[in-house]
Protein backbone atom coordinates (compact mmCIF):
# COMPACT_ATOMS: atom_id res chain seq x y z
CA UNK A 1 0.00 0.00 0.00
CA UNK A 2 1.12 3.53 -1.17
CA UNK A 3 1.36 6.67 1.09
CA UNK A 4 -1.88 8.86 1.22
CA UNK A 5 -1.59 11.12 -1.73
CA UNK A 6 0.89 8.63 -3.79
CA UNK A 7 0.42 5.93 -6.57
CA UNK A 8 2.00 2.96 -7.54
CA UNK A 9 4.77 4.94 -9.94
CA UNK A 10 5.37 6.98 -6.83
CA UNK A 11 6.39 4.35 -4.85
CA UNK A 12 8.19 1.98 -7.57
CA UNK A 13 10.17 5.50 -8.19
CA UNK A 14 10.85 5.87 -4.63
CA UNK A 15 12.37 2.04 -4.03
CA UNK A 16 14.31 2.54 -7.09
CA UNK A 17 16.05 5.95 -6.14
CA UNK A 18 17.27 3.46 -2.94
CA UNK A 19 21.04 3.57 -3.32
CA UNK A 20 22.05 -0.33 -3.87
CA UNK A 21 23.87 -0.12 -0.67
CA UNK A 22 20.98 0.07 1.08
CA UNK A 23 18.15 -1.37 -1.12
CA UNK A 24 20.25 -4.94 -1.25
CA UNK A 25 20.21 -6.17 2.19
CA UNK A 26 16.46 -5.33 3.16
CA UNK A 27 13.77 -6.95 2.71
CA UNK A 28 10.77 -6.66 0.19
CA UNK A 29 8.86 -4.79 3.37
CA UNK A 30 11.77 -2.35 4.44
CA UNK A 31 12.41 -1.18 1.34
CA UNK A 32 8.27 -0.33 1.20
CA UNK A 33 8.75 1.13 4.04
CA UNK A 34 12.03 3.49 3.34
CA UNK A 35 10.38 4.57 -0.09
CA UNK A 36 6.98 5.54 1.85
CA UNK A 37 9.65 7.52 3.94
CA UNK A 38 11.30 9.14 1.42
CA UNK A 39 8.02 10.27 -0.59
CA UNK A 40 6.61 11.65 3.03
CA UNK A 41 9.69 13.75 3.07
CA UNK A 42 10.20 14.32 -0.11
CA UNK A 43 6.41 16.28 0.15
CA UNK A 44 7.02 17.36 3.48
CA UNK A 45 4.48 15.80 5.42
CA UNK A 46 7.83 13.97 7.81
Amino acid sequence: MAARGSNLDEMRDAIERIPPGDYLPTSYHERRLVAMEMILREKGLA
